[in-house]
């Protein structure tokens, strides 16, 4: 979980960064000790703390929509709304 303070009320370029990320981690594979390559995945999600929610709520919000985005077969970042 990454925690960005005062990102502004507009979500959108933190989703562009996280798609940034499963990009490059789609793209660019891990060398293992053998030689090998391993291609990685990238799941995340987005949510917004809100006034008067408690960090066990935000928890289990970002908890629940990464669970989503696995479900949904991996390499994407959906919202915690």
């Amino acid at each position: 979980m990454v925690g960005l303070w005062h990102a502004g009320e507009e979500a959108q370029p933190v989703e562009r960064v996280l798609a940034r990320v499963a990009e490059e981690v789609r793209e660019n594979p891990v060398v293992l000790p053998n030689g090998k390559e391993a291609y990685l995945t990238f799941s995340g999600e987005v949510g917004r703390w809100k006034p008067g929610e408690d960090a066990q709520s935000l928890f289990s919000k970002a908890d629940e929509a990464l669970y989503r985005a696995k479900e949904g077969g991996g390499n994407s970042v959906v919202r915690a709304d």
